[in-house]
């Protein structure tokens, strides 16, 4: 039992992820806020680029960017390490191999995807990613828990 701990603590991170973006954002929009008075273009003329709903936006996108990688791999080395010693080399470097190609997959869609698509993707209220990292974690807890 003790072996599947680590994959649902992920899970409940994934769980976590909108509140924590939220976090972050009313935390930028303060900040912006803050330095508002001192920009020398008046409001009206701020470039929607620029504009608080799209620097939301972008951040979300980037909170998930920067985790992609991580929480792919660290779950696929959880189980990797957890599976028994029984299991050939050929079968772990198949495993490996695997989660590499989908870490990379998953990498390239992501970055190749404007912040608003992205985001428009979101099932209840989760991101893609915090969707694949769930997926990619109760499998752990399966494969782990089976094994």
């Amino acid at each position: 039992m003790a072996e599947v701990l680590p994959f649902l603590a992920a899970v409940v991170m994934f769980l976590a992820s909108p509140v924590l973006v939220k976090r972050a954002k009313r935390q930028v929009t303060a900040w912006i806020a803050e330095a508002r008075p001192y920009a020398d273009v008046p409001p009206d003329q701020i470039p929607d680029y620029l504009a608080p709903e799209q620097i939301d936006a972008y951040l979300e996108y980037a909170a998930d960017v920067v985790q992609t990688i991580p929480a792919i791999t660290l779950t696929a080395v959880g189980v990797v390490l957890a599976l028994p010693d029984s299991l050939s080399p050929p079968a772990v470097a198949a495993i490996v191999l695997t989660v590499v190609m989908v870490v990379l997959l998953v990498d390239s869609a992501v970055l190749g995807m404007a912040p608003h698509t992205y985001l428009r993707s979101k099932l209840l209220r989760l991101s893609p990613i915090a969707l694949v990292g769930i997926a990619v974690n109760l499998v752990g807890t399966m494969v782990v828990a089976i094994s």
